[in-house]
This record gives structure tokens, C-alpha cells and sequence, in this order.
């Protein structure tokens, strides 16, 4: 795990499900609910996919108000050395066409 960035999870199994000669992917998951801490909402499940320097947090997390939505976040480590962060807040109203485009695009690779 590169230092600073902190897992999604204790207690995930990990597998590897893509390895290529200079790629690996792992995949790893849990379930249950996580403490909100600093009023970040709880991760109610969470899936954790690294490879290629890079590591995707997808986070099911619930509202305020009960509505749950879909929390995906790259972190990547820059040239700088310090660790890059960005997120992509995906709701229940777009999840089906966000899917079916994404499922699209990969077919294409």
C-alpha cells in the first residue's frame, strides 16, 4: 500500500482478477457498515481495484436525507510525490445509462 493512502478496509478479500506481463489488478471488497467520521457519509460497501500506480475506491454511501449513491475514487501517487485524489459522485437517477455507456466503452477495448 503507498504510504499516506489509507485502505478502504480492514477485513476485504482480495483476488486477483486481471494480470497481464507488466499489470496486475486486484481486486478487493467489504460489506457492512463503516463509521462516519468528520460528517463524510458511512460506506454502507466498498470495492477496491489497484493497477497501474493507481487506486480505484468505488463506495456505496448513503445521504443525509437516506438516498444512497455511488462514490468512485482514483488515487494516484504525482510526480511530486504527493498523493492525487479525484471523485466521481454517480446517483441512483443516472447509475443505468452511467452503466450501460461504460459497459459500451469496455467492449471497444
Amino acid at each position: 500500500m503507498t504510504e499516506g493512502v489509507r485502505p478502504a478496509h480492514s477485513n476485504g478479500i482480495g483476488k486477483v482478477v486481471h494480470q497481464e506481463k507488466y499489470n496486475l489488478v486486484k481486486l478487493s471488497f467489504y460489506t457492512g457498515a463503516m463509521e462516519k467520521t468528520n460528517d463524510v457519509p458511512a460506506v454502507l460497501a466498498t470495492k477496491t481495484v489497484r493497477g497501474g500506480g493507481r487506486t480505484y475506491f468505488l463506495d456505496l454511501r448513503e445521504s443525509k436525507n437516506g438516498n444512497k449513491y455511488v462514490q468512485v475514487t482514483e488515487s494516484r501517487r504525482g510526480k511530486d510525490g504527493q498523493n492525487i485524489r479525484n471523485s466521481l459522485f454517480l446517483f441512483p437517477d443516472h447509475a443505468q445509462e452511467f452503466q450501460s455507456a461504460l459497459n459500451e466503452i469496455i467492449e471497444q477495448v
